[in-house]
């Protein structure tokens, strides 16, 4: 079976969040064929096979080791057989089909390297997951408060400024929800998938 995107969720010790996150992909991902690749970091609240009596359609993978985010998120992407490459933290729940969103949107945008989503709260607060890499121009507009004087142009900075009601192109985005294409990965110097 095709797979465009194979979306990788770490657990450890969560397993209550962890399934609300599943459960959340289940229900919303609709527009793209997907597959799920949960990696479970030597979890001890309970065995790890506990998910895939809830979830069989899921690709577990139990570390005998914490391997922690990256390396756990390296492992999951050494089994992914995806066209692109989902991180999703496993305290995310979807609220709607942002997966087939955000990859229509890379495939419309070869340019682009990540595409991320908008981020909420709980209680429906905006997160401020992406900002500009730091420079001294940018720095300088927000230590003069510049933004106050050019109010147009205060989403410049991103973060706390940008409203994330439309698309954007920040330096660099939160690893929350975290897209790309996994052909990326091959033009980065001495890859090692498994290892940091």
């Amino acid at each position: 079976m095709l797979v465009e995107v194979s979306i990788i969720v770490i657990n450890y010790n969560t397993f209550a969040i962890t399934c609300d996150c599943l459960r959340s992909i289940v229900e919303h991902v609709k527009g793209v064929s997907y597959e799920i690749i949960l990696v479970d970091n030597q979890s001890t609240e309970r065995p790890p096979s506990d998910f895939l009596r809830i979830f069989p359609q899921v690709k577990l993978i139990a570390s005998d080791i914490n391997l922690g985010f990256s390396k756990g998120n390296n492992l999951g992407i050494a089994k992914a057989r995806g066209k692109y490459i989902l991180l999703l933290n496993n305290d995310t729940v979807l609220m709607n089909d942002a997966v087939s969103i955000a990859m229509k949107f890379l495939d419309s945008n070869t340019n682009v390297a990540v595409a991320g989503a908008r981020l909420e709260y709980p209680d429906g607060r905006v997160q401020h997951s992406c900002q500009r890499f730091p420079s001294v121009q940018y720095q300088l507009f927000e230590l003069l408060r510049l933004q106050k004087i050019f109010p147009s142009k205060k989403e410049v900075l991103f973060g706390p400024f940008f409203n994330y009601n439309s698309i954007a192109f920040p330096d660099w985005v939160w690893g929350t929800f975290f897209m790309f294409r996994k052909e990326l990965l091959v033009r980065l110097p001495d890859q090692k998938l498994a290892d940091d």
